[in-house]
């Protein structure tokens, strides 16, 4: 089945809504609230190579974090949850950058290369923590769900007609596999040390990629208007955290494909040129919408503006020789862990204190 960039965003807005409703039915989570629609995309336009590359590093992931992390450490959710992002972004890189071993799929527009890098790790940890059963379960209903919805507008051509996929952003494709890597670990710096939001995980990664004021004006009025209809919702509607987030994810995203689409009609270019980012701009609004609901919008801009600076700077770093790339890299990295250092601190802290209580339990001495 062909798709555009106009069928892409409906199928996702369909999936976001499927999702919302089947946590409020059933209390059981997808693996990420936009899995189920980035995986119909990729059913319907074919990409059999993408989707077995989710489920292989997927199956990874969960080896990794089950049998290192979890295994030999103490954490909490938000870190088993962020590293196994960590470990699915870093694992496809060094596949696709530093070893050279593979190319992956061929480059269908934005949203296939950046899902292939973070998608599985949030698949990763649903199935940890809610079951291989009730996770594939849930995934399985929702993408047939929203199949079922979408097809008949895909088949009867009722949607809006837009151009096709396609991939026109300004970080080299040689070396996409950087920017997402240190988006990944910029996003979960900020956030575990220092109480950041970003927009997901690949929200700076998106800035970085547009680098049109008109565009980021557009999108930033999009993501005000999603936190202020959320905002009035939430004051007269009680909310869990999870449905709050969905909510204002599903507003977000409605508003900005609005504006999209009456942007293009009215002739406005900086609407126009998010058409070589699919359904990036839907993601990218949601998910700030629910980060200005969540938390004071200073640390949105902060979080945002930080993690953007740090992906700017490892890419411009590949402009020097192979020795100053490599030094300028390495130094990139070196401030994330710098960031990062007073949650690593306390999480050795937390893990040392559970280990003594454990012992004191069991009757063992300390060790030594």
């Amino acid at each position: 089945m062909s798709l555009d960039v106009e069928l892409a965003r409906f199928v996702l807005l369909v999936s976001v809504i499927v999702v919302a409703v089947l946590y409020v039915r059933t209390q059981r989570v997808t693996g990420g609230t936009f899995t189920p629609g980035y995986l119909a995309i990729l059913l319907f336009a074919g990409e059999w190579a993408v989707l077995g590359s989710i489920v292989a590093f997927t199956v990874l992931t969960v080896v990794v974090v089950r049998l290192v992390v979890v295994r030999w450490a103490v954490v909490t959710k938000p870190w088993v949850y962020g590293l196994g992002v960590v470990v699915s972004t870093t694992s496809h890189a060094a596949l696709r950058g530093v070893l050279q071993l593979w190319d992956g799929p061929p480059v269908l527009a934005l949203f296939v290369v950046a899902g292939l890098y973070v998608t599985p790790g949030i698949i990763a940890y649903d199935l940890i923590h809610q079951g291989l059963r009730k996770t594939t379960a849930a995934i399985a209903i929702a993408l047939a769900v929203t199949a079922a919805i979408a097809s008949p507008v895909l088949l009867l051509g009722f949607a809006p007609k837009g151009p096709s996929l396609s991939f026109q952003g300004r970080i080299d494709p040689d070396w996409w596999w950087l920017g997402v890597t240190v988006a990944v670990w910029a996003t979960l710096a900020l956030r575990m040390a220092r109480r950041l939001a970003t927009a997901g995980y690949v929200g700076a990664l998106f800035l970085v990629e547009t680098a049109r004021w008109d565009t980021i004006l557009i999108l930033v009025a999009c993501c005000a208007a999603g936190a202020l209809v959320t905002s009035l919702v939430v004051r007269r509607a009680i909310l869990t955290p999870r449905l709050r987030f969905q909510f204002a994810v599903v507003i977000g995203a409605a508003t900005a494909w609005t504006a999209i689409y009456w942007g293009q009609r009215l002739g406005i270019d900086g609407a126009t040129a998010l058409d070589a980012f699919t359904i990036e701009p839907l993601l990218v609004v949601g998910l700030v919408s629910a980060d200005l609901v969540r938390a004071r919008p200073w640390r949105s801009v902060v979080g945002v503006l930080a993690a953007t600076a740090l992906i700017v700077a490892a890419l411009a770093a590949t402009a020097l020789p192979p020795v100053g790339a490599v030094g300028g890299v390495a130094l990139v990295f070196v401030v994330i862990l710098a960031i990062a250092r007073p949650a690593i601190v306390e999480l050795f802290r937390a893990g040392h204190a559970a280990e003594v209580a454990g012992r004191a339990a069991a009757g063992l001495p300390p060790r030594a």
